[in-house]
């Protein structure tokens, strides 16, 4: 309940009029009156429903999925993340079907103990079988899903955000990987 007097409509918004950087849509069929608001620069469209809930079935918290059907042709959604740039403008990259994605990585570790000075280096070589079974996918990807894989089942009882600089969490995950080819070799 909203307190204090009443206030004039200053002006109504009607489809194609101009709200900042938005312009205003229809959306006949749900709500008569109903508008969404179109941005061009970052091609969204924020639109507002309501939805009835008459067995209180949805509760605060709870998710669900919502699919949307548009009239025309379909395109695909690519993340703004994905998009490089390059000579020739903005691109992205893709692998053909005969393509395969490498991941290599190098780390060298320089070190003082008893004054002397040491060196450790570190490589890591993935080559991706194919389009789908990426370097890309075993080195950033698989790890993840292990680190998952340990706090479903009880490995990892720590709560929150964490880092994995605790041998409870990097070793389990090293191990796994070892145990299909991705490892580090040193010298």
């Amino acid at each position: 309940m909203f307190g204090g007097p009443g206030h004039p409509v200053a002006a109504t918004i009607k489809d194609g009029d101009s709200v900042g950087d938005f312009a205003a849509v229809a959306l006949p069929g749900h709500t008569p009156g109903q508008l969404g608001f179109w941005h061009e620069q970052s091609r969204t469209l924020r639109v507002q429903a309501g939805i009835a809930n008459p067995d209180d079935s949805l509760r605060a918290g709870m998710s669900f999925q919502v699919t949307m059907k548009f009239p025309g042709d379909t395109y695909p959604a690519v993340s703004p993340l994905a998009i490089q740039g390059g000579t020739d403008g903005a691109f992205v990259w893709v692998l053909g079907p005969e393509d395969k994605d490498l991941v290599v990585m190098w780390h060298r570790f320089s070190y003082s103990h008893e004054g002397t000075s040491h060196e450790i280096h570190a490589s890591l070589v993935v080559v991706g079988q194919d389009q789908v079974h990426t370097a890309m996918a075993r080195t950033v990807g698989l790890p993840i899903a292990m680190a998952c894989k340990l706090v479903f089942n009880n490995g990892i009882n720590d709560r929150g955000v964490l880092l994995p600089l605790k041998p409870g969490i990097y070793l389990p995950v090293l191990d796994e990987l070892e145990r299909i080819g991705v490892v580090f070799h040193e010298r």
